[in-house]
């Protein structure tokens, strides 16, 4: 997939090996708009996005009812900005979930730990990294967004250039408006 290539390399540019934050945007049943950055832990070959998350938090509950979600990565250094749209799916493959969990850093395991996202502060969380479990609590997610389509807006072209990706029967590529 062209697309994934081009992606693929772009955050290598922007991020090198730090975290490729992302905003995650999902909705209530009702519609209501929720958005928050989210690190991407991986993208897989089929262009899949993987995330961690907190299966006490809002966002469960929002993709529990309506899986569709958008996820936008704007590139500042290279201006440019990517927008992958589809499901989200939840994982529950115990190896992937202890893969990615000891690829988190001791600070974000301890996240938890604690209460669920959102609720006031109680319990003080281990933050040491002797103190942290070696497996991921029950509570501690994978959500993968499985994108049905992609756009790229380029700010380096003038006229500013978009593509856009749509899966039909396999990918297609047109230019659209900016």
């Amino acid at each position: 997939m062209v697309w994934l290539d081009q992606l693929r390399s772009d955050l290598r540019q922007e991020f090198g090996s730090r975290p490729k934050v992302m905003v995650l945007a999902t909705s209530s049943l009702t519609g209501e708009p929720s958005a928050r950055c989210m690190i991407c832990r991986e993208i897989d070959d089929e262009g899949g996005l993987w995330f961690t998350t907190d299966l006490r938090s809002e966002k469960m509950n929002d993709i529990t009812r309506r899986s569709l979600a958008e996820c936008v990565a704007w590139l500042a250094a290279s201006r440019k900005q990517y927008r992958l749209r589809g499901q989200l799916l939840v994982h529950t493959d115990p190896a992937v979930h202890q893969r990615l969990w000891t690829q988190l850093s001791p600070a974000t395991r301890a996240t938890f730990l604690g209460g669920p996202p959102g609720s006031a502060v109680g319990q003080v969380t281990p933050t040491h990294a002797t103190d942290l479990p070696s497996t991921p609590p029950a509570n501690f997610g994978v959500i993968r967004l499985a994108a049905d389509r992609v756009e790229l807006l380029d700010l380096n072209t003038d006229p500013h250039t978009r593509t856009r990706w749509e899966t039909v029967s396999g990918w297609k590529r047109s230019a659209v408006n900016p």
